[in-house]
């Protein structure tokens, strides 16, 4: 007896689907997979957008801390204006030596002002320059002539004649045409 080979021969894949119940399962099964990764995209898509949306929440939050401590120091150096401009205002008629002295006196005000209760400008300025001098301006002074005038000023060919070496050399720096029009 010859069998027949055919019989037992495997049936191909087109063969399986011409069955209607197989090709059925065969749909759902293809369908189910392509729901399963469409869904798993879909939430792959959406972690992407969320991790995205938190990233870009956090950038904002970060620039609107910094722009809240941007107008912070603003309105801090704002009043610091408005106190310096004040306590000058309150000083004007005191002079002092130099501008370092009355920065530095401005600076103890303020901070005068800052730590103490009920403090005034005029009661910490008097705290401050109590028993001080160099600060201000002495209204009393002497007038004594500055060391750096032209002390060879009306110099004429005989007081030159008298002057000495180191007195001739410092005319000369001092002042050229002269040392040269009197030593002709």
């Amino acid at each position: 007896m010859e069998e027949n080979t055919n019989e037992y021969a495997p049936l191909t894949f087109d063969e399986i689907l011409e069955d209607r119940e197989y090709q059925a399962e065969f749909d759902r099964r293809v369908q189910k997979a392509i729901n399963t990764a469409k869904s798993k995209w879909e939430m792959t898509q959406h972690n992407d957008a969320s991790i995205e949306l938190n990233d870009e929440l956090m950038s904002l939050r970060n620039e609107i801390g910094d722009l809240k401590q941007t107008l912070s120091n603003r309105d801090a150096r704002d009043r610091d204006r408005q106190l310096t401009y004040g306590i000058e205002e309150a000083l004007k008629d005191k002079q002092f030596v130099n501008d370092y002295t009355k920065d530095a006196v401005i600076n103890e005000i303020k901070v005068g002002l800052y730590t103490r209760d009920n403090a005034t400008i005029d009661g910490l300025f008097d705290e401050i320059t109590k028993d001080k001098t160099g600060i201000l301006v002495n209204p009393n002074r002497p007038d004594i002539p500055n060391m750096n005038n032209d002390i060879f000023t009306g110099l004429d060919k005989e007081a030159f004649s008298k002057l000495g070496y180191k007195e001739r050399v410092a005319l000369k720096q001092e002042n050229p045409e002269l040392f040269e029009q009197l030593n002709k």
